[in-house]
């Protein structure tokens, strides 16, 4: 899907955002930037493989949190441990590029083939920022807009505390 197909997507299933366009943005520090006068928690959403059998786990974090991948595998039944996933992969699965990874990309998941984790942390702040398969616009929506999306994608979330890196 396109920007402007996700949009359609959430405006046909009712599902309430608030879309703010921007420079484009490839880091968490370039978005802060930008997105700081924003309502809403700024997130982290990394596409990470398990090494052996290819499992494909998508993490939603705050944004300022850097993750603790040692401590985080053990938590999600990765036993070989947790490694990026590559652009490749990324485009394969979630249909984005690096800089565009979101959890909205899970509507172009049909094979199910990512799990969805998100940091117990994060969806306590009620609303987060999500890039519409882009990384030149911020939506900003409710934690309950956004698991209603999750429903239709067929995504269930697994919600777990993101042990953090010191």
């Amino acid at each position: 899907m396109s920007e402007s197909e996700i949009l359609a997507f959430l405006d046909a299933h009712e599902i309430a955002y608030r879309r703010y366009e921007h420079a484009a943005v490839f880091t968490v520090a370039q978005a802060d930037e930008i997105t700081a006068g924003l309502p809403g928690a700024g997130t982290k959403n990394l596409l990470l493989v398990e090494p052996a059998g290819g499992r494909c786990l998508l993490l939603m974090v705050p944004g300022a949190k850097r993750v603790n991948f040692q401590r985080l595998a053990p938590l999600v039944g990765a036993a070989k441990g947790l490694r990026f996933a590559p652009p490749e992969l990324l485009a394969d699965v979630l249909g984005v590029g690096p800089g565009a990874v979101t959890v909205l990309g899970l509507v172009n998941d049909t094979a199910q083939r990512a799990e969805l984790w998100i940091d117990r942390a994060l969806w306590a702040a009620g609303e987060v920022h999500c890039h519409p398969l882009v990384n030149t616009a911020t939506l900003v929506m409710r934690t309950g807009e956004v698991e209603r999306f999750f429903a239709l994608t067929g995504h269930a979330p697994r919600f777990l505390d993101v042990p953090a890196a010191a």
